[in-house]
């Protein structure tokens, strides 16, 4: 069995998207299914290892769901119908139906539940939906749909906690991660405050930041841990578990990172950088997060 998968990345909507659909790919490679991906441009799926098919060009680009649909089932076609799972919030309903025609069945991530949608299976695993599901299941215009509406459907990495950065066992680690498209000035302009405020009481204290494959402006970073001794930088790096687990606080955006610092047990501290990493306080703190913020607090130096 074919498994189409359409998604996207970008410095914009980040990494997560591709992270969540490629960990699925990976097991269900291992009970015999094929995975293609369908991405924007082959920048965007540069860190695939399944074959991927880019849709777009220098020349053209994405204009509407039913352009999009219509390419995707042409481009499919060429192979043959089968299972088509779909996580990019530019597509929903129109989308969907249209390539319900062409292929067996359309699995649906929807985490923000602003759209409407036509899909066999919706997966959902925000945490506003723990312990209590709220979701609106008339958003799902399709009969006999399979709801995976739980936190337990989240898709955490099956990677083992493996050495990823070198850090002194006697020191106390803050990391930073804000994702793996994020514009590091954010975290340069942080920093810039901190050295200001308390620069001299940094001699038990090391700052890692995490710079995502996708940032912007990682120069910054890397220019500031040249000059002080107290700031390090982890670039590129594929598996984090190592990181968050050895860090003694972990200040992240509330994608990706919710799950693992949960399961990794690590005090968090989250920023919504975005409005699909939009939550619940409440829920978060069924799993151990006390602290969600939004993005303006950074800039609120004295506060955090």
């Amino acid at each position: 069995m074919n498994v189409y998968i359409r998604t996207n990345c970008n410095s914009k909507i980040g990494l997560g998207h591709l992270v969540r659909t490629t960990r699925l790919a990976i097991e269900m490679r291992k009970i015999g299914l094929l995975c293609f991906f369908f991405i924007d441009n082959f920048y965007s799926g540069k860190f695939l290892e399944f074959r991927k098919t880019a849709m777009y060009n220098n020349r053209n680009k994405f204009t509407n769901e039913i352009n999009d649909a219509k390419l995707f089932c042409k481009l499919t076609g060429k192979i043959k119908p089968g299972i088509v799972l779909v996580d990019d919030y530019r597509l929903s309903i129109k989308w969907e139906k249209y390539v319900s025609k062409f292929h067996k069945k359309i699995i649906t991530f929807d985490d923000i539940e602003d759209k409407q949608h036509y899909a066999d299976t919706i997966i959902n695993y925000n945490p506003r939906h723990y312990p209590i599901v709220k979701y609106n299941y008339n958003n799902n215009k399709k009969k006999n749909c399979d709801y995976l509406i739980n936190l337990k459907y989240n898709i955490l990495s099956r990677d083992k906690i493996i050495k990823s950065h070198n850090l002194d066992q006697k020191k106390f680690y803050i990391t930073f991660y804000i994702g793996g498209g994020s514009d590091q000035k954010v975290i340069y302009k942080l920093l810039l405050e901190l050295i200001k405020k308390i620069g001299k009481k940094f001699n038990k204290i090391k700052f890692l930041v995490v710079i995502g494959p996708l940032s912007i402006n990682k120069h910054l970073i890397i220019k500031l841990a040249k000059k002080y001794d107290f700031i390090e930088f982890v670039d590129n790096s594929t598996n984090l578990y190592h990181v968050i687990k050895k860090s003694k606080i972990f200040i992240a955006s509330s994608g990706t990172a919710v799950f693992e610092s949960a399961y990794l047990k690590t005090p968090t501290i989250l920023f919504k950088m975005s409005k699909n990493q939009d939550t619940d306080i409440f829920s978060l703190e069924k799993i151990g997060h006390y602290f969600f913020l939004d993005l303006k607090h950074l800039s609120l130096i004295k506060k955090f």
